[in-house]
């Protein structure tokens, strides 16, 4: 099996995994808010993260550390990143307030009906917090390492960027498994993709799906508090909606912000990868010259040999990714996604079709 296969089976355990945890959940006799947070936490936790980390030393490498590597989790971040990184988290905000405002609007003229399930009841500020690490810090940890770090590794024998976000995008939205999700979760996918990619990590993702799940989830206790937050919101948000121009426009300067964002965010890394290159190259000079003085060094061969191939092996599945595949033998490192995608379809075109028969 492939590298991209493995990842790629790795991800598909985790799409299958959902169903089988809302039916664990789904019986559940306790109230509506601890049965989501269980929920959340065991999925969270347990099926995006203990069991890909197990899959991952079971079928690739024992090597703890090589998964945040592979995840790209283990990587330096300048707080310029992290300033950017924000900046990008309220471009999505708005992005998305917008998109599912126009989605929900199309929808309902289509027949479809929303679930009326009762949402989280924020009774005190207790329930606040809880909901902020069930729904804002665990997934923005865990769905980034799932959907960004481990699929971007399945999708490392595609050569074009371009294919991998749109890829990216698709299953970030069908992992959802709810149709009036997909259009925003689909382009937000894409987004963090991209941002994933130019950053070298998915920190800098996983700082922007937390504060887009953060701003949601403090605007929903807003408006069950009436509180001052949720009265300004609304009203802006409906002024937006209500003229299509200031929309447009609304929306070009939320789409710029995140490209901006991000060509900054590639800006810095290409920096920051050029100072590494040049003090390893400092490095290896430095002690190649120490040798020839008769300092104490095992083998110059031998510390080049390891320096060079450090170089190469980073960019491995860079090589790999170039190297012609035939396409039967691609088709099988992808079989894996191929079922997840085809999965997912269903079970998001099945929603569709209850919320019309609803």
């Amino acid at each position: 099996m492939s590298k991209s296969f493995k990842f790629g089976l790795i991800f598909l355990v985790t799409i299958l995994l959902l169903p089988i945890t809302r039916m664990m959940f789904a019986e559940s006799s306790l109230s509506s808010n601890l049965t989501d947070w269980l929920f959340s936490i065991f999925f969270q936790i347990v099926c995006l993260g203990i069991i890909p980390f197990v899959l991952y030393k079971l079928l690739i490498t024992k090597k703890t550390s090589s998964f945040f590597v592979d995840t790209k989790i283990k990587s330096k971040i300048s707080l310029s990143i992290i300033i950017y990184a924000i900046t990008i988290g309220l471009c999505v905000y708005v992005l998305n307030i917008i998109i599912s405002t126009y989605v929900q609007f199309l929808f309902k003229k289509a027949g479809f009906t929303y679930s009326s399930g009762v949402n989280t009841i924020f009774s005190s500020p207790e329930v606040l917090i809880l909901e902020i690490a069930t729904s804002a810090i665990l997934p923005a940890v865990f769905e980034e390492v799932t959907n960004r770090g481990l699929l971007l590794n399945a999708l490392t024998d595609i050569k074009r960027d371009s294919t991998k976000l749109i890829l990216v995008g698709l299953l970030f939205g069908l992992v959802h498994q709810n149709v009036s999700q997909f259009v925003s979760a689909f382009i937000i996918g894409i987004i963090l993709a991209q941002v994933a990619l130019k950053a070298r990590s998915i920190i800098p993702a996983m700082i922007i799906h937390f504060i887009n799940n953060f701003l949601i989830i403090m605007s929903s206790y807003s408006e069950q508090t009436n509180d001052t937050y949720y009265n300004f919101l609304n009203n802006l948000f409906t002024i937006i909606i209500s003229y299509p121009i200031l929309t447009i426009i609304i929306v070009a300067f939320t789409i710029f912000g995140i490209y901006y964002g991000i060509r900054e965010i590639d800006k810095l890394q290409k920096i920051n990868h050029d100072k590494n290159e040049l003090s390893s190259i400092h490095f290896s000079s430095h002690n190649i010259n120490s040798t020839s003085k008769g300092e104490d060094i095992e083998d110059t061969n031998d510390f080049n040999y390891v320096f060079f191939n450090n170089n190469v092996s980073k960019n491995t599945d860079e090589y790999e990714a170039r190297k012609p595949l035939n396409p039967l033998k691609k088709l099988y490192n992808h079989m894996p996604l191929i079922i997840a995608v085809t999965i997912t379809t269903i079970t998001t075109i099945f929603t569709f079709i209850w919320g019309l028969l609803r």
